[in-house]
Protein backbone atom coordinates (compact mmCIF):
# COMPACT_ATOMS: atom_id res chain seq x y z
CA UNK A 1 0.00 0.00 0.00
CA UNK A 2 1.44 3.40 -0.90
CA UNK A 3 1.81 6.35 1.44
CA UNK A 4 -0.70 8.27 -0.68
CA UNK A 5 -3.30 5.53 -0.22
CA UNK A 6 -2.78 5.52 3.56
CA UNK A 7 -3.40 9.25 3.79
CA UNK A 8 -6.64 8.98 1.79
CA UNK A 9 -8.15 6.49 4.23
CA UNK A 10 -10.33 7.76 7.05
CA UNK A 11 -8.38 8.56 10.22
CA UNK A 12 -9.68 9.28 13.73
CA UNK A 13 -7.33 11.35 15.87
CA UNK A 14 -7.61 11.31 19.68
CA UNK A 15 -5.06 13.59 21.30
CA UNK A 16 -4.45 14.25 24.98
CA UNK A 17 -3.53 17.66 26.37
CA UNK A 18 -0.81 17.56 29.02
CA UNK A 19 2.86 17.90 29.86
CA UNK A 20 5.36 15.09 29.34
CA UNK A 21 7.56 13.73 32.10
CA UNK A 22 7.46 12.16 35.54
CA UNK A 23 7.22 15.57 37.20
CA UNK A 24 3.67 15.99 35.84
CA UNK A 25 2.55 12.35 35.94
CA UNK A 26 -0.03 12.85 38.72
CA UNK A 27 -0.82 16.52 38.10
CA UNK A 28 -4.48 17.45 37.66
CA UNK A 29 -3.53 19.25 34.47
CA UNK A 30 -2.37 15.90 33.03
CA UNK A 31 -5.67 14.03 33.29
CA UNK A 32 -5.77 13.81 29.49
CA UNK A 33 -2.63 11.67 29.48
CA UNK A 34 -3.98 9.54 32.33
CA UNK A 35 -7.30 8.99 30.57
CA UNK A 36 -5.54 7.82 27.40
CA UNK A 37 -3.29 5.44 29.34
CA UNK A 38 -6.18 3.88 31.28
CA UNK A 39 -8.41 3.60 28.20
CA UNK A 40 -5.74 1.78 26.21
CA UNK A 41 -4.94 -0.46 29.20
CA UNK A 42 -8.64 -1.39 29.46
CA UNK A 43 -8.83 -2.29 25.76
CA UNK A 44 -5.72 -4.46 26.03
CA UNK A 45 -7.06 -6.34 29.08
CA UNK A 46 -10.55 -6.96 27.74
CA UNK A 47 -9.62 -7.63 24.14
CA UNK A 48 -6.11 -9.10 23.95
CA UNK A 49 -6.61 -9.79 20.23
CA UNK A 50 -7.61 -6.21 19.42
CA UNK A 51 -5.30 -4.41 17.03
CA UNK A 52 -3.53 -2.01 19.40
CA UNK A 53 0.06 -1.03 18.64
CA UNK A 54 2.66 -0.10 21.22
CA UNK A 55 3.66 3.51 21.72
CA UNK A 56 5.83 4.83 18.88
CA UNK A 57 8.10 7.67 19.95
CA UNK A 58 8.51 10.67 17.70
CA UNK A 59 10.38 13.88 18.46
CA UNK A 60 7.23 15.83 19.33
CA UNK A 61 4.73 13.13 20.30
CA UNK A 62 4.02 9.53 21.23
CA UNK A 63 1.62 7.71 18.91
CA UNK A 64 -0.38 4.52 19.20
CA UNK A 65 -2.72 3.12 16.57
CA UNK A 66 -5.80 0.98 16.96
CA UNK A 67 -8.36 -0.37 14.52
CA UNK A 68 -8.11 -0.42 10.79
CA UNK A 69 -11.44 1.00 9.72
CA UNK A 70 -11.22 3.73 10.65
CA UNK A 71 -7.58 3.89 11.63
CA UNK A 72 -7.59 5.41 15.11
CA UNK A 73 -4.52 7.31 16.24
CA UNK A 74 -4.06 8.01 19.95
CA UNK A 75 -1.49 10.71 20.66
CA UNK A 76 0.31 12.16 23.68
CA UNK A 77 2.41 15.21 22.72
CA UNK A 78 5.95 15.32 24.13
CA UNK A 79 6.05 19.11 24.02
CA UNK A 80 5.09 21.64 26.69
CA UNK A 81 1.38 22.51 26.72
CA UNK A 82 2.03 25.90 25.12
CA UNK A 83 3.12 24.00 21.97
CA UNK A 84 0.15 21.59 22.04
CA UNK A 85 -1.69 23.30 19.19
CA UNK A 86 1.35 23.03 16.89
CA UNK A 87 1.57 19.25 17.34
CA UNK A 88 -2.20 18.72 17.20
CA UNK A 89 -2.68 20.86 14.10
CA UNK A 90 0.31 19.29 12.35
CA UNK A 91 -1.13 15.78 12.79
CA UNK A 92 -4.65 16.95 11.92
CA UNK A 93 -3.45 18.48 8.65
CA UNK A 94 -1.00 15.71 7.70
CA UNK A 95 -3.56 12.92 8.09
CA UNK A 96 -6.40 15.02 6.66
CA UNK A 97 -8.63 14.35 9.62
CA UNK A 98 -12.16 15.70 9.40
CA UNK A 99 -13.58 17.57 12.43
CA UNK A 100 -16.09 14.79 13.14
CA UNK A 101 -13.15 12.41 13.73
CA UNK A 102 -11.01 14.76 15.83
CA UNK A 103 -11.02 14.53 19.66
CA UNK A 104 -9.04 16.50 22.23
CA UNK A 105 -9.02 15.30 25.86
CA UNK A 106 -8.24 18.06 28.34
CA UNK A 107 -8.80 19.15 31.96
CA UNK A 108 -11.65 21.49 32.81
CA UNK A 109 -11.35 23.19 36.18
CA UNK A 110 -14.97 24.40 36.02
CA UNK A 111 -16.34 20.85 35.97
CA UNK A 112 -16.61 19.05 39.29
CA UNK A 113 -13.81 16.55 39.81
CA UNK A 114 -14.68 13.27 38.10
CA UNK A 115 -17.35 14.65 35.79
CA UNK A 116 -16.74 14.57 32.08
CA UNK A 117 -18.39 15.92 28.97
CA UNK A 118 -17.93 14.85 25.36
CA UNK A 119 -19.37 17.51 23.10
CA UNK A 120 -18.50 20.12 20.55
CA UNK A 121 -19.09 22.80 23.18
CA UNK A 122 -16.01 24.39 24.61
CA UNK A 123 -16.71 25.04 28.27
CA UNK A 124 -13.55 26.36 29.88
CA UNK A 125 -10.40 25.39 28.03
CA UNK A 126 -6.66 25.92 28.08
CA UNK A 127 -5.32 28.58 25.72
CA UNK A 128 -3.89 25.89 23.41
CA UNK A 129 -7.40 24.53 22.74
CA UNK A 130 -8.61 28.02 21.82
CA UNK A 131 -5.62 28.32 19.48
CA UNK A 132 -6.65 25.03 17.84
CA UNK A 133 -10.07 26.43 17.05
CA UNK A 134 -8.44 29.41 15.37
CA UNK A 135 -6.01 27.24 13.38
CA UNK A 136 -8.82 24.96 12.24
CA UNK A 137 -11.09 27.92 11.63
CA UNK A 138 -13.75 25.75 13.25
CA UNK A 139 -15.20 24.83 16.63
CA UNK A 140 -16.77 21.73 15.12
CA UNK A 141 -14.57 19.04 16.66
CA UNK A 142 -14.97 16.91 19.77
CA UNK A 143 -13.84 18.22 23.14
CA UNK A 144 -13.53 15.65 25.91
CA UNK A 145 -13.54 17.76 29.05
CA UNK A 146 -12.47 16.05 32.27
CA UNK A 147 -13.42 17.78 35.53
CA UNK A 148 -10.50 18.52 37.81
CA UNK A 149 -12.38 20.71 40.29
CA UNK A 150 -10.20 23.80 40.11
CA UNK A 151 -7.28 22.79 42.32
CA UNK A 152 -3.94 22.36 40.61
CA UNK A 153 -2.09 19.97 42.92
CA UNK A 154 -1.30 16.31 42.47
CA UNK A 155 -4.12 13.80 42.57
CA UNK A 156 -4.46 11.64 45.67
CA UNK A 157 -5.02 7.86 45.50
CA UNK A 158 -8.83 8.11 45.62
CA UNK A 159 -8.83 10.69 42.82
CA UNK A 160 -6.42 8.58 40.76
CA UNK A 161 -8.80 5.62 41.11
CA UNK A 162 -11.66 7.78 39.85
CA UNK A 163 -9.58 8.96 36.88
CA UNK A 164 -8.75 5.32 36.11
CA UNK A 165 -12.48 4.51 36.08
CA UNK A 166 -13.18 7.42 33.72
CA UNK A 167 -10.31 6.31 31.47
CA UNK A 168 -11.71 2.81 31.28
CA UNK A 169 -15.10 4.27 30.39
CA UNK A 170 -13.47 6.35 27.64
CA UNK A 171 -12.28 3.14 25.98
CA UNK A 172 -15.94 2.62 25.11
CA UNK A 173 -17.10 6.23 24.80
CA UNK A 174 -14.41 7.10 22.25
CA UNK A 175 -14.46 3.67 20.60
CA UNK A 176 -10.70 3.36 20.98
CA UNK A 177 -11.01 -0.20 19.69
CA UNK A 178 -13.80 -1.53 17.52
CA UNK A 179 -14.31 -5.12 18.57
CA UNK A 180 -16.18 -7.43 16.25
Amino acid sequence: MTEEKNIEEKVRLIIAYGNPGIRYAKARSNVGYMIIDYAVEKVRKLYPNAMVSGWAMRSKYMLMTTNLNPLTMVVKPRTPTDKFDDVAFGLYAFYRVIPEDFYIIYPDENLTFGQFDISKNLGSAPEAILKMEKKLNSKDFWKVRIGIGGANEELNEVELAKIKFIGEKMAYELEIAHIT
